[in-house]
């Protein structure tokens, strides 16, 4: 099997020695393998805007070869059913709204 867990286990090793941050980012994602690429499946945007940095594709890549002894390509992608849970950008009232539907109403008070 191209990626077993321990494969994994190991990169997220590996980055946490060398570079905390990509491993903060790594560990939070679902990998998985589709035609001889693991794909990193991230739960938001920045996250796999981060991963997908040339320079954090390479290390990720470099390390699994080390590992693995394999070249396999690395891409992250955002995970489709948790796109769906970003609100979009309310505006002002909308934002009012929503807390006030929350709290159940109430005064503005301002200072």
């Amino acid at each position: 099997e191209l990626l077993d867990n321990n494969l994994m286990q190991q990169l997220l090793t590996e980055l946490k020695k060398k570079h905390n941050t990509l491993y903060a980012i790594a560990r939070l994602t679902t990998p998985k393998v589709v035609n001889d690429q693991l794909i990193l499946e991230c739960n938001f945007a920045f996250h796999s805007k981060q991963l997908n940095d040339s320079k954090n594709i390479q290390i990720i890549q470099k390390l699994v070869k080390e590992i693995s002894g394999q070249d396999i390509s690395v891409k992250s992608v955002v995970a489709e059913k948790s796109a769906a849970k970003v609100p979009k950008k309310a505006k002002g009232s909308d934002t009012l709204n929503t807390i006030n539907n929350i709290f159940g109403g109430g005064e503005l008070l301002e200072d």
